[in-house]
């Protein structure tokens, strides 16, 4: 009984959460729209000897790939700063804006004016390399990352934004968390992953069979589908399925939709 109380309290936190934002787009949309930004292009900054990304986006988007090394580069608007630092060999870029040119800019993105008030980052990585630790954060912007490797930790974090990872390779710990935006995530992946979802949506789809994953459900009244089994209804739900398997997924569901699928099955 507790267990789905909590499901619901946090619900409702979100709820309440989207409401009071779009109560007020109605004022922030007039501002959007009266104070376009103007983009600078950014001088492209190249590292060495990086064994980590740390990426935070706020409104704008990033794009990840493979190139000929460690690269930043891109536009941005004039009232942003583009931080970047390097720390015991993790790159960390963040998307920083003027507290209220950022509210009225995310608000005319959100209504669809046909403005893009946030940065549009590209960093490339070298073909060849693995990273220790990957952590991804979306805020209201979008991230678009394309065969990244990671042997260790990875973290993705999607607010009201979206993310999305393709030809992806994890090996350890691996993590999905969505808040009212959307996380896709397709490749292979082998060690423990956690996908907690609120309202929004989480789709998965692994390289390997469905029989070499083992899982636990805990949920609200959203909806979970791992390979051929569905879950969900009304109240709290919880399911462990393989409890020894190797590779193990442990999902949260609130009201969204959690989708798991395996692409060996398909075949």
């Amino acid at each position: 009984m507790r267990r789905a109380m909590g499901y619901f309290w946090k619900i409702g936190l979100v709820f309440m959460v989207v409401g009071g934002l779009l109560s007020v787009t109605a004022i922030g949309a007039g501002a959007g729209r009266r104070n376009p930004a103007t983009f600078v292009d950014m001088e492209e900054t190249t590292y060495e000897d990086i064994r980590g990304l740390v990426i935070e986006v706020g409104i704008g988007r990033a794009e990840v790939r493979q190139g000929d090394g460690f690269s930043v580069s891109g536009k941005r608007a004039d009232y942003q700063e583009i931080e970047q630092e390097v720390k015991d060999g993790i790159l960390y870029i963040k998307e920083k804006d003027e507290e209220d040119r950022r509210l009225w800019s995310m608000f005319g993105f959100w209504l669809g004016d046909g403005s893009w008030n946030g940065a549009d980052l590209l960093i490339t990585i070298p073909e060849d390399a693995v990273l220790d630790e990957l952590e991804v954060s979306a805020g209201v912007g979008r991230v678009y990352l394309e065969e990244v490797t990671v042997d260790g930790e990875a973290k993705i974090r999607a607010g009201a934004g979206q993310a999305e990872l393709v030809d992806f390779s994890g090996n350890g710990k691996l993590s999905l968390d969505c808040g009212v935006g959307e996380i896709s995530c397709q490749g292979r992946f082998n060690g423990e992953a956690d996908l907690e979802c609120g309202v929004g949506s989480i789709r998965m789809e692994l390289d390997g069979r469905e029989e070499d994953y083992g899982y636990k459900v805990e949920g609200g009244i959203g909806s979970v589908q791992v390979g051929s089994q569905g879950y969900g209804g009304i109240g709290s739900m919880e399911r462990r399925v393989r409890g020894k398997a190797e590779n193990q997924l442990d999902i949260q569901c609130g009201v969204g939709e959690v989708v798991v699928t395996f692409a060996s099955d398909a075949s």
